[in-house]
């Protein structure tokens, strides 16, 4: 069967040459190979002022801060707790501690019943929302 099957692969493959009964190999046929130049457009900074250097508020690296923050996940565990979080839960995935009311905007800083733990996904879309509703304001 193994046989019969490189027979007519072959005879496939091959091609009939002027003459009789004369068998020509047909080369395989391959793509041109297309050369790509380097873009000569250069990026363009489109924003009006660059962007701040991210830093972190010291409160978030105080002892009560740590010292609540670990509370929490032994009382809680360790996974999202946003009720609105449709993302992929993994172990081993990065908790944040938020606030559930922020604290710019009046929420207690260290009251258990203000933080919230949240998934990275479901921490940076609140995150932004937030924003956008300071921004507003």
């Amino acid at each position: 069967m193994q046989r019969l099957y490189h027979i007519v692969l072959s005879v496939a493959k091959a091609e009939f040459a002027p003459g009789p009964g004369r068998l020509r190999e047909q080369p395989e046929p391959t793509m041109p190979k297309l050369k790509t130049m380097a873009s000569r457009v250069n990026k363009l900074d489109t924003r009006t002022a660059p962007l701040p250097a991210k830093t972190c508020d010291p409160f978030y690296l105080s002892r009560e801060w740590r010292v609540l923050v670990a509370k929490i996940r032994r009382e809680r565990g360790d996974a999202c707790e946003d009720a609105n979080c449709k993302g992929p839960h993994y172990p081993g995935q990065r908790i944040y501690a938020d606030h559930i009311v922020e604290i710019s905007d009046g929420g207690a800083k260290l009251d258990p019943r203000n933080v919230l733990l949240r998934c990275s996904r479901s921490h940076g879309l609140k995150t932004a929302r937030e924003r956008v509703k300071r921004q507003r304001a």
